[in-house]
């Protein structure tokens, strides 16, 4: 994901991302019956039913839980500093059939020492 879209100063006055691109890996969501799911998506019709056929379908992203593979660098007018960038979904979701409605602002976090 491009982080061009972020304005100056989003960190701070003075403040600019150096770091261009986050890509992000899944992280396992807390409490869900697979240990492993980051992503959890539902069907909002029924689909046909025999193995093989076709059919449009809405589906919604349930949960989603995304964490950056590598920090990202933000130059401040004090120094560098490096956080970690994590993406879940917002509890104000977006307008059914917006790709993206419903995605929360990104957080960021220092890096645990």
């Amino acid at each position: 994901m491009s982080l061009s879209y972020l304005p100056l100063d989003f960190f701070g006055p003075g403040s600019v991302v150096s770091t261009e691109e986050v890509v992000f890996r899944g992280v396992p969501l807390a409490g869900t019956d697979t240990a492993r799911a980051d992503t959890i998506v539902a069907r909002l019709q029924q689909g046909l039913g025999s193995c093989g056929s076709q059919a449009t379908i809405d589906l919604q992203i349930v949960a989603l839980s995304l964490q950056g593979t590598t920090l990202i660098d933000v130059d401040l007018p004090t120094g560098r500093s490096s956080y970690q960038v994590r993406a879940c979904l917002s509890s104000n979701p977006g307008p059914a059939g917006q790709p993206i409605g419903g995605l929360a602002p990104f957080w960021w976090t220092p890096p645990l020492a």
